[in-house]
């Protein structure tokens, strides 16, 4: 589970039956039961493409709503950036512009999108509070998401609570 593309809905995971043990990246459970579209991040400065800066994208409203204006969900910076609707740009991944914040590899590494402004940013802030520093907000985001866990582990999601 993450929300490296979005989040619509809270949700935790628990895990048993786990029979590996990894300090490095530890098998256990995502708690994003806070996950809020009240938290949802408006004018995101997302202008920081490969190479430049483009003002276009420098205020960015991350909020998904539908055709009749009702917020259904949240963007990530890639996906506001990709998605061709729902007030999505509709840019490609390895575009100049959406590069650094989906880090498609390749072109772009682990280490460059760590350091890259995919990593920083408001959306990326909003997802670890309110996900307890338990999962990705970003594609590397690996000290938060990755996780070991042995092919016997069960995992076991659940959708709210607070689901709206």
């Amino acid at each position: 589970m993450s929300a490296v593309d979005g989040y619509t809905l809270p949700f935790t995971t628990s895990i048993s039956d786990n029979t590996i043990s990894d300090t490095s990246a530890p098998c256990q459970p995502v708690d994003c039961s806070d996950l809020a579209f009240s938290q949802c991040p408006t004018g995101v400065n997302l202008s920081e493409g490969q190479g430049e800066t483009d003002s276009t994208y420098a205020n960015v409203n991350l909020m998904v709503d539908n055709s009749s204006g009702t917020q259904i969900g949240c963007y990530s910076p890639c996906k506001v950036l990709n998605y061709p609707t729902f007030g999505g740009y509709g840019l490609n991944e390895d575009s100049t512009q959406a590069v650094m914040y989906c880090c498609p590899t390749p072109p772009i590494s682990a280490s460059e999108c760590r350091a890259g402004p995919g990593a920083s940013n408001g959306y990326v802030t909003a997802i670890h509070s309110m996900c307890d520093n338990s999962t990705y907000a970003y594609a590397y985001d690996d000290n938060y998401g990755l996780r070991h866990c042995s092919a016997a582990t069960l995992v076991h999601v659940t959708f709210g609570p607070n689901c709206p």
